[in-house]
């Protein structure tokens, strides 16, 4: 599964603060009429006590397949779980999927960084 692609990703690294900067997107699974694109910023520095990372700028595009996509902040996102019904199951739905997908994109970072000081 691939984190970082397409031509909207861009990968700044600052070797001499050793810090990478990407942004990225990925699908998550949906009904074949639904598209659901999360769109995010990774920010990853390393020293020598080890790594921490910042998740940041995280939005959805949310569209039935063939209509122009509508915008989802993290905050709008979050504010959805207040509302009872159909809306609250679904964006519970979508935030537990964004958060498995970002937990294996932090496992892969770690195997990476573990892989590469060994």
């Amino acid at each position: 599964m691939q984190y970082v692609k397409g031509s909207d990703s861009t990968i700044q690294a600052d070797a001499v603060n050793g810090s990478v900067v990407a942004n990225g997107h990925f699908k998550l699974p949906t009904p074949h009429n639904i598209v659901d694109v999360v769109h995010y910023t990774i920010l990853l520095e390393i020293d020598k006590k080890g790594y921490k990372y910042t998740i940041d700028d995280v939005y959805l595009l949310h569209a039935d397949r063939g209509e122009k996509p509508e915008k989802f902040t993290s905050e709008k996102l979050v504010k959805d779980l207040e509302v009872s019904g159909p809306t609250s199951i679904k964006t519970e739905k979508q935030l537990d999927q964004m958060d498995m997908i970002f937990q294996k994109l932090i496992v892969l970072i770690r195997n990476r960084i573990l892989n590469n000081t060994n």
